[in-house]
């Protein structure tokens, strides 16, 4: 498999049942061996798996717990491709710009659609956008990770070296802690490439930043001072 697309979900299924025709579609354009992994909450709660099963892709339950960090472990863990793409499932991100992120696979061990470069663009409010280039700023100060955007999703990553490395947050906060003990384990080189960042397209966030601050200030103080 050249590439596994992993897609945590949680109350998603009005939104994937727009994103996974798009999605497989892309795929299917690329014309290469590719697999499709849904990690939805540890007991189904909506029509997730139905619609998994009307565009084929792999459906699977998350382990341990509901939260971010678990469905994201758990993709990873079945994931068999020699490249995985995280993505979200509320229509944010459009499923096309897997093309680009591919193109960059063998220079790049990392490949980030960003919000923050030049031809980005975000429909996200103002008081959230403040809130995430705060708390860009402050992981890219203190841990010296050299991307604009580094709590974003959408990312391409060495499957192999995913694979190896070992994450051990929660909630959101698991996205800067795999790009941190990826850069240190692997000395990995890092492309970000603009992003048109969509309002999702129903339902409510999971992401509530005044609730996830403090572990946000916890993974930052244990990746800085005991890794």
């Amino acid at each position: 498999i050249e590439i596994s697309v992993v897609i945590p979900a949680y109350f998603e299924a009005n939104n994937l049942e727009l994103v996974l025709p798009r999605l497989t579609n892309t795929l299917k354009e690329m014309k290469i061996p590719y697999e499709v992994i849904i990690v939805d909450s540890m007991i189904p709660l909506d029509e997730t798996e139905n619609i998994c099963k009307k565009n084929n892709v792999h459906y699977v339950n998350r382990k341990n717990g509901n939260e971010y960090g678990f469905a994201f472990i758990t993709g990873i863990q079945i994931a068999k491709g020699k490249s995985i793409v995280i993505m979200d499932a509320d229509g944010s991100h459009d499923p096309e710009k897997i093309k680009e992120l591919y193109q960059f696979r063998n220079e790049y061990q990392i490949v980030i659609a960003s919000r923050y470069l030049e031809k980005s663009s975000t429909e996200v409010s103002f008081y959230l956008t403040g809130m995430s280039l705060i708390l860009n700023y402050i992981y890219k100060f203190v841990l010296g990770i050299d991307a604009n955007d580094i709590s974003n999703s959408y990312r391409l990553y060495n499957g192999e070296m995913l694979r190896g490395v070992t994450l051990t947050s929660r909630n959101f906060d698991i996205l800067q802690e795999v790009l941190y003990k990826f850069i240190r384990k692997y000395n990995a080189k890092i492309k970000e490439i603009p992003l048109q960042f969509h309002k999702r397209k129903s339902g409510k966030s999971k992401r509530n930043y005044l609730v996830f601050i403090p572990n946000y200030i916890k993974t930052l103080i244990k990746l800085r001072f005991f890794n």
